[in-house]
């Protein structure tokens, strides 16, 4: 074992002498005791008086002594060294050999000089000594310019780690991993270094299964995003002549599915849906899961943009046949967006970017067309963005308003309330459509807080028509899907309201279908508790979403507002009337108040009258108005008047 000694020879000091031998320490006091020796012989032939030889005696007596305490001295303190240095080298040898790593001592040849007890078990010999490290078996012979290679950055004072592949027989392939390392105090040109290293063949294989996590979908066991990205990636280099296309696709349905039937049906859904657009689409197509139920698709060596077009109209052509999960049928509303290489980007992130651009276009439009991307959603990405900047700007609360729409009773056509309405006009931008910024806003998770905000707003204008005379009048404010998931949102909206001169029943809560189909359990029990706090819930937008008469039974509501689809049709068609007519019925027999909106004509209000509507909002009878407008029109007597244009 190499030990403080070096590789052979007398201990060392710590100045790196050799230390003092027994003989060395002991030679001058022998000499010196023969001196005093021969000085007793000749003290007579001196004619030295008595007195004087006996003081010379007494003189080299002390010498004699004190030389011998000294000697003596030195030969206990060089057997405390040695000691000292042989228990060094045994607590070293003990720290070398228990040492759970392979470590092993090789000249700057690459010979090994020492190995510790873990290399030499797994080499299976006892003395590795005097083998190179390539050929000692910890190193396969293939391996020996990767061991060089870390040996020279070693000796420049570079740490190089390496990997060695052992083939193994029963266990199976192995992985060691290596560093080699130069002891700086041994100066620039060491007479051995250190060789760690370890077993990495369970680290390896737990890094390839966590690989496989991050690249697949476990869902459906497709690609996913990274996967999809790199792919591609790869593609485009090796073909940058070929041209190719991005789709994105988006299933719609799948919240109805999870939320209705389980997570498990939603899943299924997923897998088959994932099944049939890889069967859909050309032979050798990539098809990933981007996450939720949007899908991609790489479309290889088409000729140009019009057979990617019809391939993926073929697909969606494809995915809109009913889906079969048990003894249920579903149609989904599949949406397909589409970018080409290189017409529409020649980077990855553009491509995909480019096609999800299409895809949300055709989301937005509901067309079951494929949409190809085109510079104009370009224009809307960068107008959506600057749309979000002003959403996160510090003054976007000094721009925004609350206006307030009257509710009348269909009969008398007397006030009953108000909807709180935000409107927003921004210094740069001009007037914002709600329907233009409430989007972004729910999808940047901004919503939260302007949805906090009308509530405050909304309490203090119904404090006003309370302070004003009329508590009786009601104001309802929306509430956004985003925000009625918010764990919170039920203490943050009491706190809110909470007015100790304002009735509860005057702050009402409307919420659209779709906050239901979030999570149906939990919005239900958060309606719950709003209106056992006094305030009354409507469902707003009814008729619109995925929700059936079925589910009124079980939610916690006060009152319907039919749709404007709904509306606008009961003019001339017949159908629509009966549909609505019907719906009326119901929701009375349920003991639901009907509020229909969007009435702007009298016909519509007389088919409302007839079917037994119990309020109407709408421009006939009244807009949208500022705060002290509104105040005016609550303040004002008798019915309100009919607006005929």
């Amino acid at each position: 074992m190499l030990s403080d000694a070096g590789l052979s020879g007398r201990p060392k000091t710590r100045e790196g002498r050799a230390a003092p031998g027994l003989a060395t320490i002991l030679l001058p006091a022998g000499f010196l005791g023969l001196l005093s020796s021969a000085g007793l012989f000749l003290l007579p032939e001196l004619g030295l008086s008595q007195e004087a030889e006996a003081g010379i005696l007494r003189l080299f007596a002390f010498l004699i002594l004190l030389l011998a305490l000294a000697s003596l001295s030195a030969f206990l303190l060089q057997g405390r060294r040695l000691a000292a240095g042989a228990a060094a080298q045994a607590r070293f040898a003990a720290v070398f050999d228990g040492v759970d790593r392979h470590v092993l001592l090789v000249d700057p040849q690459g010979r090994i000089l020492e190995a510790n007890a873990s290399a030499k078990a797994s080499l299976g010999q006892a003395d590795p000594r005097g083998k190179l490290f390539w050929d000692s078996g910890l190193c396969p012979p293939e391996a020996k310019a990767s061991f060089l290679e870390a040996l020279e950055a070693a000796l420049a004072g570079e740490k190089r780690p390496f990997e060695v592949g052992l083939g193994g027989a029963g266990a199976g392939p192995s992985r060691l991993s290596f560093s080699i390392v130069a002891p700086e105090s041994l100066g620039r040109k060491p007479p051995f270094l250190v060789v760690e290293g370890g077993d990495v063949t369970e680290l390896r294989a737990k890094e390839e299964r966590i690989r496989a996590l991050a690249y697949l979908d476990q869902t459906t066991g497709l690609p996913n995003r990274a996967s999809l990205e790199e792919d591609l990636g790869l593609l485009l280099h090796r073909g940058p002549g070929q041209s190719r296309a991005v789709a994105v696709i988006d299933v719609g349905n799948l919240r109805y599915v999870n939320n209705t039937f389980g997570q498990n049906s939603g899943d299924e859904l997923l897998r088959s849906f994932a099944s049939r657009l890889g069967s859909s689409l050309p032979p050798g197509s990539l098809v990933a899961r981007l996450g939720g139920g949007t899908f991609a698709a790489v479309l290889e060596e088409g000729p140009g943009c019009g057979d990617f077009v019809e391939a993926a109209e073929s697909s969606l052509a494809a995915l809109r046949e009913p889906f079969s999960l048990g003894d249920q049928r579903f149609h989904v509303s599949a949406r397909l967006g589409l970018a080409t290489y290189p017409e529409h980007g020649s980077k990855v992130s553009e491509l995909v970017g480019n096609a999800e651009a299409a895809m949300h276009r055709a989301r937005g439009l509901r067309t079951d067309h494929a949409a190809l991307f085109s510079d104009s959603m370009i224009v809307e990405i960068r107008e959506r963005l600057v749309l979000e900047e002003a959403l996160r700007a510090a003054n976007f609360f000094d721009n925004v308003r609350l206006h307030f729409q009257p509710q009348y009773s269909t009969l008398e056509r007397r006030l009953l309330g108000y909807e709180a309405l935000i409107r927003w006009h921004d210094p740069s931008l001009g007037f914002v459509s709600p329907l233009r910024f409430i989007p972004l806003a729910e999808e940047t998770g901004l919503i939260v807080g302007i949805g906090y905000w009308a509530i405050g707003e909304a309490r203090r204008f119904a404090e006003r028509l309370a302070r004003a005379g009329r508590p009786e009048l009601t104001v309802a404010v929306n509430v956004s899907p985003v925000q009625l998931l918010e764990a919170s949102f039920v203490e943050k909206a009491l706190a809110l309201v909470d007015s100790p001169g304002l009735r509860p029943s005057s702050l009402v809560f409307e919420i659209t279908e779709s906050s239901l189909m979030e999570a149906f359990d939990a919005a239900v029990e958060k309606l719950t508790a709003l209106r056992a706090a006094g305030h009354g819930v409507h469902l707003d937008d009814f008729g619109t979403g995925f929700s059936s008469l079925s589910y009124l039974r079980s939610l916690p509501l006060d009152a319907l507002k039919l749709d404007k689809s709904f509306v606008d049709e009961i003019e001339g068609d017949l159908r629509a009337r009966s549909i609505v007519g019907s719906m009326i019925e119901v929701a009375h027999e349920l003991g639901l108040e009907v509020v229909a909106e969007g009435v702007e004509k009298v016909e519509q209000m007389s088919i409302l009258r007839f079917y037994g509507c119990d309020a109407i909002q709408g421009w006939l009878l009244g807009k949208a108005l500022p705060e002290e407008e509104a105040l005016a029109v609550a303040l004002a007597d008798g019915p309100a008047e009919v607006n005929i244009s």
